[in-house]
């Protein structure tokens, strides 16, 4: 079982490859979610943690179901 800290990075690495394989800067998912880029770049090297609402906002923003990305990210515990 991953640790609170794990599973922040996990989702947060995987949110920035979806990211740039859209090739989205952080300032437009930001903009698109009404945060900073800053907000966004602690999202994804999982120094904060992504509350539930924002990561659906998030896959909504990156065209991705929040189901085939829980998916992704858990995949492989």
């Amino acid at each position: 079982m991953l640790s609170d800290k794990e599973t922040d990075k996990r989702i947060g690495a995987c949110l920035k490859e979806e990211r740039e394989k859209r090739e989205l800067s952080l300032e437009y998912v930001g903009k698109s979610l009404g945060v900073t880029r800053a907000t966004v770049h602690f999202w994804e090297t999982g120094r904060n943690a992504i509350s539930a609402s924002a990561l659906k906002k998030y896959c909504d923003v990156l065209n991705l179901p929040l189901d085939k990305f829980a998916k992704k990210v858990f995949n492989n515990l």
